[in-house]
């Protein structure tokens, strides 16, 4: 914004389709190892062919499997290559029937819940003082995501709904809050593979791109 550079309305889609790769990743081994830890082994390697998933998917568009450092100022390294539409496809007629699955085999154990509800409790009053900030904050009931509420690169034309909890966050009240966040990220993946713009995948600005070849021999 300080440099008067308007990035296209497709590389705001490609970022918000990343981002949200890259959260769908960390949320996925968050609730795996959480449910490792609370003493059930078997869905944590469930969990990490799902992450492979999104690393193939992540190393197809960009080049590199983690941190590609793939975004640039603005604009992104390079296009989507072809066949990227597939393989996201393919990615979001896979993982809902597995997060159920996550849900109903483990996080709704009953032994997992004993183990879990009214453990590591704290309130809304409590989590601001301590400035703890996502998703441990809105399980608390606090509606903040800055992707509502300060949207940037484009978010503000996604559809999807901020999961918040009932007042008190424990550790079973984080987990399912993870569970819920994830499902709104595959409903935006599904919007950026269905709305995905056309257009230049970097600005046309010299402070950020290099003119075309055909420019410069002019």
């Amino acid at each position: 914004k300080l440099a008067g550079i308007k990035v296209p309305e497709r590389v705001d889609t490609i970022r918000v389709m990343l981002s949200e790769l890259f959260r769908i990743n960390s949320h996925l081994l968050y609730i795996s190892t959480f449910i490792q830890d609370v003493g059930a082994m078997t869905p944590v390697f469930f969990a990490f062919t799902d992450r492979q998933k999104i690393y193939d998917l992540v190393e197809a568009i960009t080049g590199f499997r983690m941190h590609p450092a793939w975004f640039r100022i603005g604009g992104v390294a390079h296009d989507l290559p072809r066949g990227w539409d597939r393989l996201l496809r393919e990615f979001l007629d896979w993982m809902p029937k597995r997060l159920d699955s996550y849900v109903k085999a483990a996080l709704k154990n009953s032994i997992l819940k004993g183990r879990s509800i009214g453990v590591a409790s704290y309130n809304a009053k409590e989590a601001l003082e301590w400035g703890v900030t996502g998703a441990g904050l809105r399980a608390t009931g606090v509606e903040f995501d800055v992707r509502k509420w300060r949207p940037y690169s484009g978010y503000e034309n996604f559809d999807f709904e901020v999961p918040v909890g009932d007042g008190t966050s424990d550790c079973y009240t984080r987990v399912m809050l993870k569970v819920e966040e994830l499902r709104q990220s595959l409903r935006i993946l599904e919007q950026c593979l269905n709305n995905m713009p056309e257009g230049p995948f970097k600005a046309d600005h010299p402070l950020t791109t290099p003119p075309p070849k055909e420019r410069t021999l002019q």
